[in-house]
């Protein structure tokens, strides 16, 4: 069975509400999960952005120029750091409230099409 809250037609029970005021929280339901998954993807594309732009400065310390003299290699770890901590939450927060059958796939989709484009914009 699908943990957390299950997106169905049927009314909850004890709690009276109209047909219109139920079909518009049925419906931001169904919107809230897919920005979730959103939002997860995008902060997930970030790391991996923030992660390759690291391995750049990592693999020119390696090779002689340090890295770590520069200002703008600290903004990128902590980019690094700080939206991998996001990716995290909000898939925690999915997986929370609406279950992994429907998250994973569809942060999945989200994470590869942010993925793709930020690596056209930034390596052009």
């Amino acid at each position: 069975l699908q943990s957390g809250i299950k997106i169905t037609q049927q009314r909850p029970r004890g709690r009276r509400m109209s047909e219109g005021a139920f079909r518009q929280e049925l419906r931001q339901l169904r919107i809230l999960r897919i920005l979730v998954c959103m939002l997860s993807g995008m902060w997930g594309s970030l790391t991996v952005l923030f992660a390759k732009s690291g391995a750049s400065l990592i693999r020119g310390t390696i090779e002689g120029k340090n890295a770590f003299a520069d200002y703008f290699t600290y903004p990128i770890l902590v980019g690094i750091v700080a939206t991998g901590a996001m990716q995290i939450y909000n898939t925690n927060k999915g997986l929370r409230k609406f279950g992994a059958v429907f998250v994973v796939p569809v942060f999945l989709v989200f994470f590869t099409g942010f993925s793709i484009l930020n690596g056209a914009f930034y390596f052009e």
